[in-house]
């Protein structure tokens, strides 16, 4: 006769040492901030670029453009490594306060290289 399957264990248990190791992983991730000029991807598809500051809860892009068409055929980072093309549109739209709830990826750049648009 078999013996009934025993039940699927739902959670881990980790060693004090290893909840301490998370506990100051995610100290040093909220402490982490960024600061320079980067394209910035939130969710709903809102692609910004400019001068990028996350840091806390926040990610504040100013002298922002929204690219509203990237103009590429090798995609974001090919706008991050050499600026805009002639078929890229800008939008320009001031400050933008996003939460960093919202912020999917943060792609540095070169400001130079946004000089022309």
């Amino acid at each position: 006769m078999k013996s009934p399957p025993e039940p699927r264990r739902t959670s881990r248990r980790i060693s004090p040492a290893a909840g301490e190791a998370l506990i100051r992983n995610r100290a040093v991730e909220k402490k982490t901030s960024l600061v320079g000029f980067a394209i910035v991807v939130l969710d709903r598809g809102f692609v910004y670029v400019g001068h990028t500051e996350c840091d806390g809860d926040w990610c504040i892009i100013t002298d922002a453009k929204n690219i509203r068409v990237w103009g590429t055929e090798r995609g974001l980072g090919q706008l991050a490594l050499s600026g805009p093309t002639d078929k890229t549109r800008l939008d320009a739209v001031g400050v933008v306060r996003a939460p960093m709830r919202a912020v999917i990826s943060v792609i540095e750049s070169e400001a130079g290289k946004w000089t022309s648009k």
